[in-house]
């Protein structure tokens, strides 16, 4: 064999067994019944099954993910979204962004039979700045009072429980909540989706959309975004996120997802 050709192939297996042999920690984020807590363990399945060594540590709070990410010096990663990276000033840069997953609009839902009530009741998650919500239902003449939650599970729970009239929740929140028989006013991209208009065709002034993504820190993010990717492919994700009918970002690249992503965290600063 020419022995060019012969070093090309062993420096393809040393690269592919380092790719594979990677070890890296996972902060989980999230508490169970919540968004970041399902794409955290969907992630960690999907690199094991990859042959990435992950080390799981469950820190429970975004906060407390971010204060670790800042410090350590081991390589670290988690799932994140641009309205909590906005909210943490932990903005997506190229040093630290990994990949998007999906982009959505969020969504106003509300309990019809209470629609009429002149005082609505705003259930969202704690990240959430809602000041164009509370804005667009003041103007149609209603006061309201807000009311957070510990993640989106518990805000859709708080909404069936009569806890809140309304809510802000993500696409997640909103196919569960038409699939309990619950109907949802508008969505914050620009088309409609789950059946459920485009803000634009109640008010032109701004609302934001959401971004979810992976950052890491102290690790060769070329490598675990070929992995990252993968693992959107995998079973457990296909079977996720056709149940909460998103479409994962693919065809871009790097750069041209995290332009993307910086726009949705523009939307909440």
């Amino acid at each position: 064999m020419n022995k060019n050709i012969f070093f090309a192939l062993l420096m393809s297996v040393f690269v592919s067994t380092t790719a594979s042999a990677e070890s890296i920690q996972w902060l989980i984020n999230g508490s169970p019944g919540g968004t970041f807590h399902k794409r955290s363990t969907l992630y960690i399945e999907a690199l094991e099954q990859q042959g990435v060594a992950v080390e799981a540590l469950n820190l429970k709070k975004g906060s407390r993910a971010v204060e670790y990410l800042k410090t350590t010096d081991k390589p670290a990663a988690m799932v994140f979204i641009a309205d909590f990276a906005a909210e943490l000033n932990f903005l997506h840069n190229n040093d630290n962004f990994v990949a998007a997953e999906y982009v959505e609009g969020l969504f106003l839902c509300m309990n019809d039979s209470k629609k009429y009530s002149n005082t609505i009741t705003l259930g969202a998650t704690k990240g959430y700045n809602l000041d164009s919500f509370v804005g667009y239902l003041e103007s149609t003449g209603k006061d309201v009072k807000i009311v957070r939650y510990e993640n989106s599970g518990k805000v859709l729970q708080g909404v069936l429980g009569g806890d809140a009239i309304a809510m802000v929740t993500n696409q997640k929140g909103a196919v569960k909540y038409q699939a309990k028989g619950g109907s949802c006013v508008f969505n914050t991209s620009q088309e409609t989706r789950l059946g459920t208009p485009s803000v634009t065709e109640f008010t032109n002034k701004p609302f934001p959309t959401n971004a979810s993504t992976v950052i890491a820190v102290n690790t060769d993010i070329d490598t675990l975004r070929t992995a990252v990717k993968a693992a959107q492919g995998s079973a457990g994700f296909v079977k996720w996120h056709t149940a909460i009918k998103m479409t994962p970002v693919t065809g871009l690249s790097r750069s041209e997802e995290l332009a993307v992503v910086n726009e949705a965290e523009a939307g909440w600063k």
